[in-house]
């Protein structure tokens, strides 16, 4: 049987990079004769090095033990494994998070609008990159638009208001928007165009661990040689003899009792040499930092283009059609790392030499910080341009001897937002700060230019959050919905959670 068998368990074990050595570990128990030889293997690791409860190492759980039961196939069929598990630990080691992200933590949809993904009408996605975003969002509180509202007399306008808010239908005010991410070494959030970049300094994570731990390597070798002794002898004994199978359970294997025995207890030995090698890889990936990479892939700087149709119903608005480019950055993120501290991790030879991770291992250390500076905590900035079109709509109503007409224009907007997280608590709160200007390209009167500054604090209360803002703008009619407005400029705007 090949050696490599044992090996096979690495990638699912070394996922758990976010766990920490525990100082009190109770022994596992002995193998029993109604576990497999595998099923054994994997407790007793399971129990003597624990996994971390994350998500991501769930999530691709089963994925790796069907991996494990393949590798175990291949080695028993006498066939060389090529360095199949190796690669994946390569690969895949600690990092498997897609760190997108296509909004950024600010963008969340206010209370009253309902977002919908429709990622499934794309006839064509780039599931590698997963770099397209289809949405619609739809506004639950659709009101009239003020400005047909003003244009009745006073005496009649809240009646009319009233009357007009109950036409208006449940998506008489809805958007549809398709967001399209540039990927690269440079922009993006995804991990598998940054994984060959990544999986050097991993693998040099893993082979100083590997080091550390090299007794407890060649002890994980005893299992696979054993199972191969016992296949060997029962060949000559019997050349018709199958060979064991480490997915059967000891009681059904057709072997000695002593040789069972025996075999229990070299799983037994293997699995807590495996946990102990495993224990020293995550020693390594949290002293190192290794175990911090995917934080700064969440923070790469993301190049947005985004195409908005919003459809309205006449009493809420004109339709119109946008294109936006939006550029998010971050102070530190990981291309920035390699393209000054970090030079020294660009290298191949990060995996193997010891000279190099040390310098890569050093460089990522001062360049993160203690394990209390948290980057998301960072000041996230986003510079954004939109070009709008927007349709011409009439209002004719010659009973109230209203007639208002809104001419088709074109307008162009410029934003600059910026954002952070207050504290490492979820209900700690976020501040966020937005510059906005907009103006129309059509000398039109009555579409003109617009000043607008936003300060808002969120909070989490229970399981929602709640936002305040104090918004100035340039006119008072360009404030928007404001719950309570302190000067003619200057505007406070709030959302009580929901009881």
């Amino acid at each position: 049987m090949n050696p490599r068998v044992c090996w096979a368990l690495v990638p699912a074990l070394c996922l758990s990079s976010m766990a920490l050595a525990q100082p009190a570990i109770p022994e596992p128990a002995p193998c029993t004769d109604d576990e497999t030889v595998i099923g054994c293997f994997q407790r007793i690791q399971e129990q003597a090095a624990p996994e971390a409860a994350e998500n991501q190492v769930d999530a691709v759980k089963a994925e790796q033990k069907q991996a494990v039961k393949q590798e175990l196939a291949t080695a028993q069929n006498g066939a060389d494994s090529g360095g199949t598990a190796t690669a994946a630990t390569t690969n895949d080691l600690a990092q498997l998070l897609n760190a997108l992200g296509l909004l950024s933590s600010g963008d969340n949809a206010e209370g009253s609008k309902l977002s919908v993904d429709l990622n499934f009408l794309l006839p064509v996605q780039d599931v590698e990159n997963n770099n397209a975003q289809l949405k619609a969002v739809i506004n639950t509180e659709a009101k009239p638009l003020e400005q047909l509202v003003q244009a009745f007399p006073e005496d009649v306008r809240a009646a009319r208001k009233d009357a007009f808010q109950k036409d208006i239908a449940t998506f008489g005010d809805t958007q549809i928007s398709f967001t399209w991410s540039l990927v690269n070494s440079r922009f993006g959030r995804d991990y598998s165009v940054l994984r060959e970049r990544i999986a050097p300094m991993n693998q040099g994570a893993v082979t100083r661990g590997r080091n550390t731990a090299a007794q407890e390597m060649r002890a994980v070798s005893d299992l696979p040689q054993l199972i191969q002794r016992i296949n060997t002898e029962r060949a000559a004994a019997t050349p018709a003899q199958p060979a064991i199978n480490a997915a059967t359970r000891f009681r059904d294997l057709p072997i000695s009792s002593e040789q069972k025995q025996e075999l229990k207890a070299s799983a037994f030995k293997a699995a807590a040499a495996r946990a102990a090698v495993t224990r020293s890889i995550q020693a390594e990936l949290a002293s190192s930092g290794m175990n911090r990479l995917a934080e700064l892939v969440e923070q790469q700087p993301q190049l947005l283009f985004t195409l908005t149709h919003e459809i309205r119903n006449d009493l809420v608005g004109p339709e119109t059609t946008s294109a936006t480019v939006s550029w998010e950055i971050t102070r530190r993120n990981f291309g920035a790392f390699l393209r000054n501290e970090g030079k020294s991790c660009a290298g191949a030879d990060v995996a193997e030499a010891a000279a190099a991770y040390t310098r890569c291992a050093n460089a990522l250390q001062s360049y993160l910080g203690s394990d209390d500076n948290d980057l998301s905590k960072q000041w996230r900035t986003k510079l954004s341009a939109s070009y709008k079109r927007v349709k011409a709509v009439t209002y004719s109503y010659p009973g109230d001897n209203v007639n208002l007409l809104l001419p088709k224009h074109d307008r162009w907007e410029i934003a600059l937002a910026m954002g952070r997280p207050m504290s490492q608590d979820e209900k700690g709160g976020r501040v966020d700060f937005e510059l906005a200007y907009d103006s129309n390209l059509d000398d039109d009167t009555t579409n003109q230019e617009r000043f607008k500054a936003t300060l808002t604090y969120t909070r989490r209360v229970g399981d929602m959050d709640m936002p305040f803002s104090i918004v100035y703008a340039n006119k008072d009619e360009f404030l928007g919905e404001v719950d309570h407005q302190i000067s003619m400029n200057v505007g406070l705007r709030f959302r009580q959670p929901a009881k």
